[in-house]
């Protein structure tokens, strides 16, 4: 679950979710929504991309931590950009 999977790293980290949404360019409370399972929507791409920078983890570990549904779309695009190469 990605919740859980970014608060631990955030604490692994040493890192407020203030220092985090600074780094991912949203606000805190967004940040905290993340960490307490209260999302709504889908996470775009390119924020993937900066949480897998701030936490420092694979866009992979991100996406298969993602609610199925969106996990499901994203793992279909990566496979089929992979095979378009």
């Amino acid at each position: 679950m990605l919740s859980n999977l970014l608060l631990a790293r955030r604490i692994e980290l040493g890192l407020s979710q203030e220092m985090i949404a600074r780094k991912v360019g949203v606000r805190g409370s967004t940040v905290s929504k993340w960490e307490t399972n209260k999302i709504k929507g889908k996470v775009p791409i390119p924020t993937i991309h900066k949480m897998s920078i701030a936490y420092d983890l694979s866009k992979l570990e991100i996406i298969k931590a993602l609610p199925e549904r969106q996990r499901e779309i994203l793992l279909k695009l990566l496979n089929s950009s992979k095979n378009s190469r």
